[in-house]
């Protein structure tokens, strides 16, 4: 009859594959969250790969890989898609005198044409109808943005209302 020895472990060590791809896959989504976080920290800056990479604590091809496992599209994709979000909650949240282009450059997008392109495949509008809406729903069918040009709107919590209307 033949003993068995049981040969101790590395701590660090994972007894099998399954176990690795384990750990690894973990690994990807703390990597993955570090970089959403600092993307999603810094949208409206400059941020070419490298200094996402550099500011997540990984390389740019780890962060490739993370990214594209997490979101299946590669990081710049991901920061172009975060952009264009928030240029469409601030296009649906309309202050007086927010415009189309305004809003496009806070966000970083410099090419107006590629990023109303952009805009429109990603949402099934223009940014200038979302806009166009989204005023004519806060301030009335063109009544409030008069209102508010010829400085006759005031403020009450945020909300733009007409003098002399409850």
């Amino acid at each position: 009859m033949e003993t068995l020895v049981a040969v101790p472990r590395s701590p660090g060590r994972s007894t099998s594959a399954l176990e690795a791809r384990a750990a690894s896959v973990s690994g990807d989504d703390d990597a993955a969250r570090r970089a959403t976080d600092f993307i999603m920290g810094r949208l409206g800056e400059p941020l070419p790969v490298q200094r996402v990479a550099r500011g997540a604590g990984l390389s740019t091809r780890t962060l490739h890989r993370v990214i594209k496992r997490e979101y299946g599209v590669s990081p710049m994709v991901l920061l172009r898609r975060a952009r264009l979000a928030r240029v469409r909650m601030n296009l649906q949240e309309p202050r007086p005198g927010t415009t189309v282009t305004s809003t496009a450059m806070r966000w970083g997008f410099s090419h107006l044409g590629r990023f109303s392109a952009d805009y429109a495949r990603q949402f099934g509008e223009s940014p200038s109808a979302t806009l166009r809406r989204a005023t004519a729903a806060r301030f009335g069918d063109g009544a409030g943005r008069s209102a508010i040009a010829a400085g006759t709107a005031v403020s009450f919590d945020g909300a733009y209302r007409l003098q002399g209307m409850a």
